[in-house]
């Protein structure tokens, strides 16, 4: 901007003299506004021109503004509009965003008295100064409306959200547009605004919202246009009707949302067995992304891919409903699943007839109504369930033998029959004077491990029953007779066949019918 001024104001601006009729002002501050040569010091009823110099703006104590001579570096610029007559006012400056300019200035003062008698001239000089100023000043008397563009993200879109941009030759107020139908912009196919944000001090930016379906099969025109009563304002509050490049439409089409669902809603799984799962079906659109809602037991995990949980939970867990949802850019659909983790027959939990028991045996008899019978040493312990030896258990043994082979003992105590005796049974005929491990049925019994449990032994008479009742749950079980440890005599034992399921008293001695399986009882 271009004033022109009169010489003799010239030579009262660098003479240092306060300007006449010059006010205070919060805006401009001592040392923080400079100006270049052409530039001007903008102050309500101030100008200046001084050819071939540089000034800066500097507010005294009494709020009075002087201008001073001054050499300067980085000196920031500050234009105006233009005017032609020594009497133009400058408008007055203010401060809109900040940048950051760093002078160093070397200021000299001379003034000069003279009295009567005497004359006299003093010069004072001082140090350099730097001083960091943080502002940016815009002319209040702007008078020029913004030029301001709409623009689109992009032609085409697979989502409901989409973007828009107006854009101005200078900063604007965004805050000055409505985002209300039909106040500054109509909708086509966008059934709402959802914010309209300042990106940059030139920029807004409008988010809006689609009205095209998931899945329909055609394109459709969402546009923006600026309504008749479209208004935007300049940092100056210069407002703009004229929308340029109005309307702007995007093309969208959706995919459509996932559907899925699971081939299986509920699951008890075994502790320590690998779980069965489910798999993931899905009629809609093609899904992007799983997520699940829960926590899942320890070793179990969540694919986000494939959306199924898989593993084998090693802690137990009552019912629990996870939910999976299934994502893509139209939307989200979710089906649940729900797991319950118990421990197994084998693991120490509730075991049910013909299922496999914690020594690796089948499990033949089950207390009835979760009741306990007496078993164990001395049928001091309590137990609930009752298993056979798998069949790699199965041999044939005499009854029990003295070293002579010949001569049979009674055996003090191992005469019990009922179910879970016979623990005891074969603890007291192990016991005998000169029994044979090789030959005796109740040794062989006892020495069983199966590589798990310890505590195996030959069933009593009662226990070999219940045996013969669930021989159908049992593999390798033949219709011979099977020794029980439950004794009749010195000579004889009490035999089970398993083919009519009728007993009998065998000879100790003889292992013609003396089949062997070990049996244990837990729980």
């Amino acid at each position: 901007m271009k004033v022109l001024f009169r010489a003799s104001f010239v030579a009262v601006l660098l003479a240092g003299v306060v300007l006449a009729g010059v006010g205070s002002s919060g805006r401009v501050l001592a040392g923080q506004v400079s100006v270049k040569v052409g530039g001007v010091c903008v102050r309500e009823g101030a100008r200046d021109k001084v050819a071939g110099k540089q000034v800066v703006c500097v507010l005294n104590v009494k709020k009075q503004l002087r201008w001073r001579v001054v050499t300067a570096k980085n000196v920031k610029v500050v234009t105006g509009t233009t005017t032609t007559s020594s009497s133009t006012t400058v408008a007055p400056t203010t401060t809109v965003a900040s940048t950051t300019s760093t002078s160093t200035t070397s200021t000299s003062t001379t003034s000069t008295s003279t009295t009567s008698t005497s004359s006299s001239t003093s010069t004072t000089s001082s140090t350099t100064t730097t001083t960091t100023t943080t502002s940016t000043s815009v002319l209040v008397g702007d008078r020029t409306a913004p030029v301001v563009t709409l623009g689109r993200s992009a032609g085409s879109s697979g989502v409901a959200k989409l973007t828009f941009t107006v854009t101005g030759n200078e900063p604007i107020v965004c805050s000055t547009l409505s985002g209300s139908e039909g106040v500054d912009f109509v909708f086509t196919r966008i059934s709402l605004i959802t914010s309209i944000t300042q990106t940059t001090e030139d920029v807004c930016t409008i988010s809006a919202q689609s009205t095209a379906e998931p899945g329909d099969t055609n394109p459709r025109a969402s546009s923006l246009t600026a309504a008749a009563s479209f208004s935007i304002s300049d940092t100056a509050g210069n407002a703009q009707t004229v929308l340029t490049g109005s309307p702007q439409t995007i093309w969208v089409q959706r995919i459509a949302r996932p559907v899925i669902a699971l081939s299986a809603t509920t699951e008890t799984a075994n502790l320590n067995a690998a779980m069965n799962g489910y798999t993931v079906t899905s009629t809609g659109g093609t899904v992007a992304s799983y997520s699940l809602t829960g926590t899942l037991p320890a070793g179990v995990s969540f694919s986000t891919t494939t959306g199924r949980i898989t593993g084998t939970p090693t802690v137990t867990q009552t019912a629990t409903t996870y939910t999976i949802t299934a994502t893509n850019t139209s939307g989200s659909t979710a089906a649940t699943f729900t797991l319950t983790v118990v421990r197994t027959c084998a693991n120490g939990g509730t075991c049910a007839l013909g299922e496999t028991g914690p020594g690796g045996g089948i499990v033949f008899y089950v207390q009835a109504a979760g009741g306990t019978f007496t078993c164990g040493l001395n049928l001091a312990s309590t137990c609930k369930y009752l298993e056979a030896a798998p069949v790699g258990s199965y041999v044939k043994r005499s009854w029990a033998t003295d070293v002579s082979g010949n001569r049979t003992t009674l055996v003090t105590g191992a005469d019990a029959t009922a179910i879970g005796s016979g623990y005891q049974n074969s603890i007291d005929i192990v016991a005998q004077t000169g029994n044979v491990a090789a030959t005796s049925a109740a040794v062989y019994a006892r020495e069983y491990t199966n590589g798990v449990k310890s505590d195996w032994y030959l069933p009593s008479s009662g226990e070999l029953h219940q045996m013969f009742l669930e021989k159908s749950r049992i593999a390798g079980l033949t219709t011979e007779g099977h020794w029980s440890s439950s004794e009749v005599g010195a000579d004889t034992a009490i035999v089970q066949y398993f083919g009519g399921g009728n007993t009998a008293n065998g000879n100790k001695a003889s292992s013609d019918n003396g089949w062997v399986r070990p049996v244990r009882a837990f729980g």
